[in-house]
């Protein structure tokens, strides 16, 4: 006999509009750091620059960004970051950046690479190279770092949120510097003497009894959990709805809307359009959620009547997720 239950996916819908906000959010988050950055360049606070410009990159990549981090380093004194973004910056714009762009900034790499040393690091794999508190890359690295010649530098290595180790290092201009970020091995202790255990003691294995749910009322569960969820979310945007509703028959005159409210109207429409979906997902989701659980159960009754156990396997359907098994 063979069973097959489809579950369908309608809340595709809802997760491509969170993506959406998402992306949103990002790019606001960009400008805010931009601004930051700009604000702290003005007041000569030129590392807080350089960080506030590199958060912007990082929340939205744009080689661009780059001119900016880089003029920010050279203020701040920082060489070594500073001639890596300036290359980046000429590797990434390409034919984008114009010829007097790229003279100055081919002078200003000419200029720093005579006021800069490398550091050769080795680091456990994975570990994130931190070099004066900037982050510049995970090891293993594909190159040596560039740092500012003839200064102190603080070189760490953190793995797993966690810092292993730490150097200072001083390098001459134009010269290489190998630098090894091992985390200490730990002492040696000497073993204890073993226990000394009774020739006539027998240990004694417990009998254990291992049971686990159904596949089917697992997936029941998940299925309950997000119907609830898309019904809630359409119980929040139906009250918006109709909460804009009420303002819009408030502000229209006896006679129609004004053309101002038409924004308010589209608003209005999109949540009660928003709320339809979730609802009707919702309660797919809920009813599919509870026939799972239905089945499940039945299905644990008849595998304890059975020796063997059923074969559940989830595949794509043509209506979302098929959950397949024979028993």
């Amino acid at each position: 006999m063979q069973w097959t239950y489809v579950v369908i996916a309608p809340a595709l819908v809802l997760l491509f509009a969170v993506c959406s906000a998402h992306a949103g959010g990002d790019e606001a988050a960009a400008k805010a750091a931009f601004g930051e950055g700009k604000a702290a360049f003005a007041d000569e606070r030129f590392t807080e620059a350089a960080d506030g410009f590199r958060e912007a990159y990082r929340l939205k990549p744009s080689w661009k960004l780059l001119y900016n981090i880089g003029q920010a380093e050279v203020a701040g004194k920082r060489y070594g970051p500073a001639l890596e973004v300036f290359e980046r910056y000429l590797a990434e714009g390409g034919d984008e950046v114009s010829r007097d762009r790229q003279q100055e900034i081919n002078k200003e790499i000419e200029r720093l690479r005579g006021m800069v040393g490398f550091l050769k690091v080795t680091a456990p794999k994975g570990a994130v190279v931190i070099v004066d508190g900037v982050e510049r890359g995970t090891s293993p690295l594909h190159g040596d770092l560039e740092v500012a010649a003839s200064v102190l530098h603080t070189v760490t290595a953190r793995l797993n949120g966690e810092i292993v180790a730490e150097e200072t290092v001083k390098v001459g201009g134009g010269r290489t510097a190998s630098v090894e970020l091992l985390p200490e091995a730990p002492e040696e202790i000497s073993p204890s003497s073993p226990p000394t255990v009774s020739a006539s003691s027998t240990p004694s294995t417990p009998s254990i009894t291992s049971t686990s749910p159904s596949p089917l009322k697992t997936w029941g569960w998940v299925s309950v959990g997000i119907g609830g969820a898309l019904l809630v979310g359409g119980g929040i945007t139906g009250g918006l709805a109709l909460a804009k509703n009420g303002d819009l028959e408030n502000a229209c005159e006896a006679d129609g809307c004004y053309s101002s409210e038409y924004d308010s109207m589209d608003r209005r429409d999109g949540l009660a359009t928003a709320s339809t979906v979730l609802i009707i997902s919702g309660g797919v989701f809920a009813a599919t959620g509870i026939v799972l659980l239905i089945a499940g159960r039945d299905k644990e009754t008849e595998v304890g009547a059975h020796h063997d156990a059923p074969v559940v396997s989830l595949l794509p359907g043509p209506g979302g997720l098929v959950i397949q098994g024979r028993f």
